[in-house]
């Protein structure tokens, strides 16, 4: 019983460093209704199943009217409605998406326009679950890295 009540304590505590930063930390589909927030692992690896992306703009970004998730999961297709986050009344924007184990690298994209890194991104604003890492995007920016397992 103890090892299972240490194992929970971890998960919660990982699950709150998600929370705290967007330092660099599939096959899938949006999901509706309510899903429970990615929790991390060692190295910043999140668990299969659902997994909840949030954006919250920082005190120096104009907030979008809209934001999409583009990745090799929608074939990079920033207007991909089954991609698009939810606003929220506190002006942050959440997506839901079920996800498989894997290496998913994406980007954010706020009103159409491709950010030029999700590095600055994510230093700017509060983005969750935090990227594991970045790579070059071949453009000249970067795309974040999200492991799966």
């Amino acid at each position: 019983m103890k090892k299972y009540l240490w194992i929970a304590a971890v998960l919660v505590l990982s699950a709150g460093m998600v929370m705290t930063s967007c330092q660099a930390a599939g096959k899938g589909g949006k999901k509706g209704g309510k899903g429970g927030d990615a929790a991390a692992t060692e190295g910043g690896v999140v668990k299969a199943g659902e997994i909840v992306f949030t954006f919250k703009p920082g005190p120096d970004t104009e907030p979008p009217q809209k934001l999409n998730w583009a990745g090799e999961l929608n074939g990079w297709n920033p207007g991909d409605p089954s991609y698009e986050f939810e606003a929220k009344d506190d002006g942050s924007f959440t997506l839901t998406l079920e996800i498989d184990p894997g290496t998913y690298p994406y980007k954010f994209v706020p009103d159409g326009q491709w950010p030029q890194s999700m590095e600055a991104m994510c230093e700017e604003n509060k983005i969750t679950p935090k990227p594991t890492r970045f790579i070059d995007d071949g453009y000249g920016g970067k795309n974040a890295v999200l492991e799966v397992e």
